[in-house]
């Protein structure tokens, strides 16, 4: 499934600049048009889980990363409430998580 997004801004910089601000992103593209403006597509990366069960956490739903640290992704669930899921195993609490 492709949530790829799109937004046409002035300039590179400013793309560039929104792009900064969007948060974890697992695509992240640059077009120059004619004219100067620039085209930004971009993908926000999301977790779903993929076996395990917790509360809060809903089979077949996906979950925004909005942080990474560095060695955790961190969702919030269903509750609110913030997951925070290993980077290397994508275990977060009894759930394990699979990117999409």
């Amino acid at each position: 499934m492709s949530n790829n997004l799109t937004k046409v801004l002035p300039s590179l910089a400013q793309a560039r600049e929104f792009a900064s601000k969007l948060g974890i992103l697992t695509l992240e593209a640059y077009k120059i048009m004619q004219g100067g403006e620039c085209r930004l597509t971009w993908r926000v990366l999301r977790l779903e889980r993929s076996k395990g069960k917790q509360d809060g956490i809903t089979s077949g739903r996906s979950y925004e990363v909005f942080r990474e640290t560095e060695h955790a992704y961190l969702i919030r669930d269903d509750d609110g409430k913030v997951t925070k899921v290993n980077r290397y195993t994508m275990m977060g609490g009894r759930v394990m998580f699979a990117a999409q």
